[in-house]
């Protein structure tokens, strides 16, 4: 008889760099990725800071140094709870969206210098047909204006695609999600040449989600993919960012395969 096979051990030493302690001094519920900023890393967390409504946090990569950039204050001058996704980093400043918070309480956007000074609400959302709601996802840049996805609010209330200037000028809806073409936009859009890709965890024709390419110049949409669950196809892709590599998308499903 032979045994077990022995276990394979990675070449990477495994360890926590840093446990969070929750508010009010510390942060608590990280749903987003780190963002290197020079030698040091930022992040966000849902819960925790001074309010217990969330924070921005920056640590060296050992994980000394830890200390809170920001404590979202909430509604109405304020955001509060980001959730999901990792900082834009452009240029000294850092660029981010929150779940709530804001005049209506529904999401804001906001930027700050790297070294937490300069806090600035860029934006408040609104919902309704004119403005998206509810921000799961990062932003990204595109020349001198950033692009983001909301998961709320547009013409169907499934969600839009917006642009809007660096400085918060210029908010403008590219694109309000309906059923057919997605609902739900969660993660950061990808760019591909002169396209924006997008994944919604619902809708299309099997209410599974969709795959969809918006034109950034003509604002011209076009569904990519319909997922359709079951052995051969994912389902449901929920706060997974799309990679771009060469000419192809890579994303990940929360359900499908032969596993489901």
């Amino acid at each position: 008889m032979t045994g077990p096979a022995p276990a394979k051990i990675s070449r990477f030493g495994f360890s926590i760099v840093h446990e969070f302690s929750g508010a009010p001094i510390g942060a608590s519920q990280s749903h987003g990725s780190l963002t290197a900023v020079g030698d040091t890393l930022a992040g966000h967390t849902f819960q925790g800071g001074v309010n217990n409504l969330g924070a921005v946090f920056m640590m060296n990569a050992d994980g000394s140094n830890f200390r809170l950039l920001h404590s979202f204050a909430g509604k109405p001058n304020d955001g509060a709870n980001p959730r999901h996704d990792s900082l834009l980093l452009a240029g000294s400043l850092l660029y981010g969206m929150t779940v709530a918070g804001g005049a209506d309480d529904v999401g804001t956007i906001y930027s700050m210098v790297a070294d937490g000074s300069g806090y600035h609400l860029l934006h408040s959302f609104s919902g309704g047909t004119g403005c998206g709601s509810h921000a799961h996802s990062g932003l990204i840049r595109d020349e001198d204006m950033l692009y983001g996805l909301t998961e709320r609010g547009g013409q169907h209330d499934h969600g839009v695609l917006f642009r809007i200037g660096m400085d918060g000028s210029g908010f403008q809806l590219v694109f309000s999600f309906h059923h057919a073409r997605g609902a739900g936009p969660h993660g950061a859009p990808a760019r591909l040449h002169n396209h924006l890709h997008a994944m919604t965890r619902k809708g299309g024709a099997h209410d599974l989600g969709v795959v969809l390419s918006v034109h950034m110049r003509t604002s011209v949409v076009e569904v990519v993919h319909e997922f359709k669950g079951g052995a051969t196809d994912g389902a449901t892709p929920y706060h997974g960012n799309l990679f771009v590599s060469g000419e192809r998308l890579y994303g990940v499903t929360f359900a499908g395969g032969a596993a489901n």
